[in-house]
């Protein structure tokens, strides 16, 4: 009498069934995971060509209230040049936030702060002028883990 293959097949049928289904199962509750404990950050980049005035919602969790107000000027390569209201020029909590909205899909960026419009710089190189008017800037780099804020006074920042 032959051995029937068939229900050794099935048994494999229904092992690889499982896996599939533990694996969707398992792909689901990792997505869960990564939602709900590391919410994504919008990785949309903006058109350098024209500057975009953005308010952060306050309800966000890493907002400071209220929502700071900043202006894109420029980006040019990892350098973006941002304006923003002159009350948050040393408020770190604002600062870092706007800067990790700013650099969240880059592994290199880094990000001028100016206050004052008028002084701000449109591009690079910056004149001495653009430089003592800077009041922050951010470095980020993925790479080296890098990740810092400076306050500036008249070009020199710590």
């Amino acid at each position: 009498m032959q051995n029937d293959p068939r229900p050794q097949k099935r048994k494999w049928l229904g092992i690889i069934l499982v896996s599939i289904i533990f694996l969707c199962l398992a792909c689901l509750i990792f997505g869960w995971i990564l939602q709900t404990f590391f919410p994504s950050v919008s990785t949309t980049t903006p058109s350098p060509s024209a500057p975009i005035i953005i308010s952060i919602p306050s309800s966000t969790p890493l907002s400071p209230t209220p929502a700071p107000q900043w202006e894109l000027i420029s980006v040019q390569g990892v350098f973006h040049l941002v304006v923003i209201d002159p009350i948050y020029k040393t408020d770190r909590q604002a600062l870092i936030y706007i800067s990790k909205n700013i650099c969240a899909s880059d592994d290199i960026c880094k990000v001028l702060f100016w206050d004052d419009k008028s002084k701000a710089a449109n591009s690079l190189p910056m004149t001495d002028l653009q430089v003592n008017a800077e009041v922050a800037n951010y470095s980020f780099n993925k790479n080296t883990s890098l990740d810092k804020l400076l306050i500036c006074n008249q070009g020199s920042c710590e």
